[in-house]
């Protein structure tokens, strides 16, 4: 958890109209916290080279609370299990066939490849040889994972042992690291004074 005050809104009631100081600080904290949301998934996938796609991180980060006039404070929470691997970019050859999370194809010859490839930060390329790449129906409900879930699994011993899929770090994990906390704190900095003077200015003209 980081937590984070934001000054001077005590001091701009003292000198303005407090219902107008209320309106610009809830406009200017809920467009801070966009900053955050935009910055920290930009920091995941560039600085720490998290091979993930934009789209899927914003499924797995929220701001779970806007601000409101009476309540001046918002949250962005990041949580979840580990992340399956089919979200990084892996990709399954057998014979003449590749599979994606995105469907599969046929080859014109058969590939030298085998198994499933994975590249969970950018230029490092994991190999599973045994691995395989299926849709498989959920038998839990939290957000995207409800229904069927593509994953990337392997047998547990022998053909007629059960599958578990294979995952990696946590998205609270990735949230949670020092790069990202300080481009959370970066976007901080340079967007809560000037949205919160801007939007006081207008409202007190």
């Amino acid at each position: 958890m980081v937590t984070v005050k934001l000054t001077g809104i005590e001091a701009a009631m003292r000198a303005y109209d407090p219902a107008r100081v209320s309106q610009a600080a809830k406009l200017a904290i809920n467009e801070t916290v966009k900053k955050i949301h935009t910055d920290a998934i930009s920091s995941i996938r560039n600085e720490q080279g998290y091979n993930i796609k934009a789209a899927d991180l914003r499924k797995k980060v929220k701001i779970t609370a806007r601000a409101s006039v009476a309540n001046l404070a918002a949250v962005v929470t990041a949580s979840g299990r580990p992340i399956s691997l089919s979200y990084f970019g892996a990709t399954q050859y057998r014979g003449r066939t590749v599979k994606t999370r995105g469907g599969q194809k046929t080859l014109k010859r058969r590939s030298s490849k085998s198994g499933v490839y994975v590249t969970i930060k950018r230029g490092e390329k994991t190999h599973l040889t045994d691995a395989f790449i299926a849709p498989v129906k959920a038998t839990y409900k939290n957000g995207d994972f409800a229904g069927f879930h593509i994953g990337v699994f392997r047998r547990m011993g022998d053909k007629r042992l059960k599958i578990a899929e294979k995952r990696v770090v946590t998205i609270a994990s990735m949230y949670g690291n020092a790069r990202t906390e300080r481009a959370i704190r970066k976007a901080i900095d340079g967007s809560w004074n000037k949205r919160f003077n801007h939007h006081l200015s207008r409202l007190i003209k």
